[in-house]
């Protein structure tokens, strides 16, 4: 970052309530580095001793810092998985590299068409799913995103439920297998009549996932 930007990035860590850190350098309980990889991609680590809401709160902010330059979120993984509290790794590329690989991607694609899942309060239309690489860490930012926006007093639950599927997920992308734990599917229909959209986006998510697999 040039001197502007990076003083920038220090008053938004102030503001938020992290501590900035050397990238590489580790200690104390919270901290949040980056660096840059390429003119205008990043890579940030968030490490806290905290719930989601905070850490959630400092990923918000310093995505919506990214994307005021133009950076997009593309991936969003574990460095490490701590006992209490996130240690995690966002990279961010730019805008133009995205649309520049979607483009490509446009070209040479084969749609499949998977019809619609119906679910109470809304109806989550899959489309055109393409034989292209798709981003499971996107599609949990997307849901975390509606949580937020319609989740109300049920948020806690929600991203929890959310935070199991992911897991789920990520087992059956790496061996093939789905293992839920014990009455998945009972607490998933247990939100229907409240949060059908949320019903129909953790299927979606799931099914991304069958189709990724193909």
């Amino acid at each position: 970052m040039n001197e502007n930007v990076n003083q920038e990035w220090l008053e938004l860590l102030r503001n938020i309530g992290a501590k900035n850190m050397p990238w590489g350098v580790t200690g104390g309980t919270q901290w949040t580095s980056y660096k840059q990889t390429d003119e205008n991609d990043f890579s940030v680590q968030i490490f806290m001793h905290d719930d989601f809401a905070k850490y959630k709160k400092q990923r918000d902010a310093i995505i919506g810092f990214f994307s005021k330059r133009n950076s997009i979120l593309v991936n969003e993984h574990e460095v490490t998985n701590i006992a209490f509290g996130y240690w995690k790794e966002l990279n961010f590329i730019s805008k133009e590299k995205v649309d520049e690989k979607q483009r490509n991607e446009s070209e040479k694609m084969t749609p499949i068409s998977i019809g619609s899942i119906y679910a109470p309060g809304g109806v989550v239309n899959f489309g055109a799913i393409s034989d292209s690489q798709i981003s499971i860490d996107n599609a949990v930012h997307q849901i975390e995103k509606m949580i937020d926006e319609r989740g109300g007093e049920d948020k806690e639950s929600l991203n929890e439920f959310l935070k199991e599927t992911k897991a789920l997920v990520e087992i059956y992308l790496s061996d093939s297998q789905i293992k839920p734990k014990n009455a998945f599917k009972q607490r998933l229909n247990a939100h229907v009549a409240k949060h059908g959209w949320f019903y129909g986006a953790i299927l979606q998510l799931i099914g991304t996932a069958v189709i990724q697999k193909l």
